[in-house]
């Protein structure tokens, strides 16, 4: 007879036997033997050679002194569960940057969506960073919103949650590369610094007057207006007696204007350039307007460099003994021969020439 639905025994029919009563094969031995035999195969070896063949229901209680899983069809231990050794990446190491490799207890070969994962990075990574769990193949490590890792967002010996997205690893917290657009996405709005870095681009509303305990320099510059350079107060239009007054003159206008007095340079009266050159050389604006350059030995102008259009830069050469220019850049431009600073000479000469968008014009007098 099988056990019951609560799991009780129960001998076959021909049981209990009777005082006096002729045992035979048939009528008991066999039949309760084979009933016997069957409710012992239908029970659990404690030598592990039998296999359940439903869910066992535990009543309550609990297995005692188990083992670490060690596979991963084996169930977890309470302290596998709260030290989170199973979740922890052990040997995490960079061979090439950027790419990092690491093993995971169990040696899973797959990952499944929203699968978590705690990682300490041996080294920081310089630019867009993956990771190849156990050999699976490298994955990108990627900020929680998707986005490539911005440099130094894996921090050495830190802590980091990453959880697989079905695809790619993503980092639960990487504030070491937020940047500004992150905040901006975050606040919905680009926030105004304070020091003014960031000005307000519309207008500013206030949704209830000043209170007593407002700055009262704020509160008077809330409550009247904006105040000009006179007594005017309110909503004040800026006008061009503001601009002179404040400034102590007039300024040009930039479209044109009739200059009543004299207008004065300061262009060729700054400190010349002095320099000696030789050979292949390259004259630039950026060292002066105005440059005194004397001739060591024979010189080849390769180039004359950033002269904006409508700019004029002065060259004064002066020849050695041994010195002279043997060639000009193409796109100088000479009213006829250029100037002879030949060797031996001792020959000076001044140079002006004018950027016109696509040649220089040159001028020039020898001495």
């Amino acid at each position: 007879m099988p056990r019951n639905a609560s799991g009780t025994y129960t001998l076959p029919s021909s049981n209990p036997v009777v005082t006096q009563t002729p045992i035979s094969s048939g009528g008991w031995a066999n039949p309760t033997m084979t009933d016997l035999a069957n409710a012992l195969t239908d029970s659990i070896s404690k030598n592990g050679v039998t296999t359940p063949t439903t869910n066992l229901p535990m009543g309550g209680f609990r297995h005692l002194s188990v083992a670490a899983a060690t596979a991963l069809d084996h169930y977890a231990t309470a302290n596998q569960l709260q030290t989170g050794v199973l979740q922890i990446l052990a040997s995490v190491t960079m061979a090439v940057q950027d790419v990092y490799t690491a093993s995971l207890v169990l040696s899973p070969t797959s990952f499944i969506k929203n699968q978590l994962l705690i990682i300490n990075f041996p080294a920081p990574n310089v630019g867009a960073a993956s990771l190849n769990i156990n050999g699976t193949g490298a994955r990108q490590i990627l900020k929680a919103s998707g986005t490539a890792l911005s440099a130094g967002a894996c921090k050495v010996n830190e802590p980091f949650i990453i959880i697989y997205d079905g695809t790619d690893w993503r980092m639960l917290i990487d504030s070491s590369g937020f940047t500004s657009s992150d905040v901006v996405n975050a606040l919905g709005y680009v926030p105004v610094n304070p020091n003014g870095s960031v000005p307000m681009t519309g207008q500013l509303t206030l949704v209830t007057p000043p209170v007593a305990t407002t700055d009262a320099a704020s509160k008077a510059y809330v409550d009247a207006g904006v105040r000009s350079f006179n007594t005017r107060t309110g909503a004040v239009a800026l006008a061009g007696s503001d601009v002179t007054t404040a400034l102590g003159y007039t300024p040009a206008n930039a479209a044109g204007q009739v200059f009543t007095g004299a207008v004065q340079s300061k262009a060729f009266n700054q400190t010349p350039y002095v320099a000696n050159i030789s050979g292949a050389t390259t004259i630039d604006y950026t060292n002066g307007q105005s440059q005194i350059l004397t001739c060591t030995g024979a010189v080849s102008i390769a180039a004359i460099n950033n002269v904006s259009t409508g700019t004029i830069i002065r060259l004064s050469f002066k020849a050695t003994d041994v010195g002279l220019i043997t060639s000009w850049p193409a796109n100088v431009r000479w009213p006829g021969l250029a100037p002879d600073l030949s060797s031996g000479t001792l020959k000076k000469a001044i140079v002006v020439l004018e950027q016109d968008g696509t040649d220089l014009l040159a001028t020039y007098a020898v001495y």
